[in-house]
Order: C-alpha cells, then sequence, then structure tokens
C-alpha cells in the first residue's frame, strides 16, 4: 500500500450515518491515515506557514503586528467575520481579551496531553471570554450590529497562541460530538482530544516512535499533536478521505515508519 493517501477533497458539512464511527477515538494508524490526507487534499498549511514566518513561530498579541497577521490568517482560514475595514477593532479586542486572560493560558509550549484538569478548564474561561468579543460591525435592518469572534473565531485564536494545547473547532465537530459551542463545551473537546492523545502514546510506542514525532512522521511539519486530532475529525467528518479496513492501516503505517527510519540514517 503506498504511503501516498487516496482522497479527494469535499468541503461539506453534513453528517451521514455512515460517518458516526469517525466520531469515537480513533486508532493511530486511521489518524495518521486521514491526517495525511488533510495536508495533501487542503491548502491551509500555507497560510499558516505565512502566520509563524510573520510571527517568528511564536504569536504574541501584545504586539500589534502579530495581532494584523492573526487577523489575516483567520480571514484565510475562513473566518468571514473578520472585516478587513474592521481588523482594527478585531484587534484592539484582542490585545484586551489577552491581557485579561493571558494568566490562564498554559505556559508556552506546554502539550494538551500534558495538561491538567484545571489547565484545561481555564483554557476554557479564556475561550468562553474571546467568543464574546467583537469581531466586526455589520448593518442589520439598516442599524448597526456587533459581530462576535464566536466559537471557531475564538478556539482558532486560542490555537495560534497555544498550538500545542489548544485545538481549533468547526461547527461539524461540534454537531457531530455533540457539544454546544460554550466554554463547557469546548472544555469537553479538549478532554475528549486528550483522551485521544493519552490513548495515542502507547500505541506510537509500539511502533518504535514518540507522540510528539508523529506531526513529523506525517509530512505535518507545522503541526502539533493536538492538531491532529483536529485534522482527523476535519478530513473524516467531510469525507475528504475513506478510511481503508484495520489490516491495510497497519500495513500502510508500518511502512511509513520504515521509510522514515531509512531517511534519516
Amino acid at each position: 500500500m503506498s504511503s501516498q493517501p487516496s482522497a479527494t477533497p469535499q468541503r461539506r458539512h453534513a453528517i451521514s450515518p455512515s460517518q458516526t464511527a469517525c466520531v469515537g477515538r480513533p486508532t493511530l494508524e486511521a489518524l495518521a491515515y486521514a491526517c495525511r490526507a488533510y495536508g495533501q487534499t487542503t491548502s491551509y498549511d500555507i497560510s499558516y506557514r505565512q502566520l509563524l514566518a510573520k510571527t517568528g513561530g511564536q504569536v504574541d498579541l501584545t504586539n500589534s503586528a502579530h495581532r494584523a497577521a492573526v487577523l489575516v490568517w483567520l480571514n484565510r482560514w475562513g473566518c468571514r467575520q473578520f472585516k478587513v475595514v474592521d481588523h482594527p477593532l478585531a484587534s484592539s479586542e484582542m490585545q484586551a481579551w489577552y491581557t485579561e486572560c493571558q494568566h490562564l493560558l498554559p505556559e508556552v509550549g506546554k502539550a494538551l496531553v500534558d495538561c491538567s484538569v484545571a489547565e484545561v478548564w481555564h483554557i476554557g474561561q479564556a475561550y468562553a471570554l474571546l467568543r464574546e468579543r467583537q469581531a466586526c460591525t455589520r448593518k442589520r435592518d439598516g442599524f448597526p450590529e456587533a459581530v462576535r469572534f464566536g466559537p471557531t473565531g475564538a478556539s482558532k485564536v486560542l490555537f495560534a497562541v497555544r498550538p500545542q494545547a489548544a485545538i481549533p473547532w468547526d461547527a461539524p465537530e461540534r454537531k457531530a460530538l455533540h457539544l454546544d459551542d460554550s466554554g463547557r463545551g469546548y472544555i469537553a473537546y479538549l478532554g475528549h482530544a486528550q483522551g485521544i492523545l493519552r490513548a495515542l502514546s502507547p500505541a506510537c510506542r509500539r511502533y518504535g516512535i514518540q507522540l510528539a514525532d508523529l506531526p513529523m512522521l506525517l509530512g505535518r511539519r507545522e503541526a502539533t499533536p493536538a492538531k491532529l486530532v483536529d485534522e482527523y475529525y476535519w478530513a473524516t467528518l467531510r469525507d475528504t478521505v475513506a478510511i481503508p479496513d484495520e489490516a491495510m492501516l497497519r500495513t500502510w503505517f508500518t511502512n511509513l515508519v520504515q521509510k522514515h527510519r531509512q531517511a534519516r540514517n
């Protein structure tokens, strides 16, 4: 079986009964296959690399240039609530939120798999406050109306500032996992992802690799282990990739690990 998964990108948001198997905890091999397909069938890595280049690899929301780069990246990742004309407003709101909530975030570089229950809860608090911040102003029936960062925008900002610990999430994931978009819902999503990652760690060791090595192995250099959970759901819930049976997956992943080792030697 080729190390290149076959996939056809389809930006569909409806969830069919056949997709219910994707909602549980994926095996290491299934997650790896879906994430490889994600990287090969989407262009999101391009804009994320540009964000990393503009911020030196670590977003600092006290820096106005970093905030501007985050807003451009959010637009390219499909967040239409951040109107370009209102970027100064959204930047100001982001800065105010960060001043208020920076203490709630885990230290830079701390992985979700290592976060305590309290740390996950604090991330959820920060998310809940950010989602209510104003992203732009729109007119409805001739009157100005404040548009909020919302759940998707807030989660992506959190990912930008703490990519090892926070995860983007979109409406299809919330619907499939039966989670609302509240702070408690995001806490539950992070806890769910944390459980997946903790189950993946021993599975990685059986192949002689570490969880932290997984993004590089999959050609997902800019991703984090936590982000791989998002990529798995993104690919499988939108029918971007069809996951092969377990025997084929194990053969494919074993070959991938071997090729990776040979390339390093």
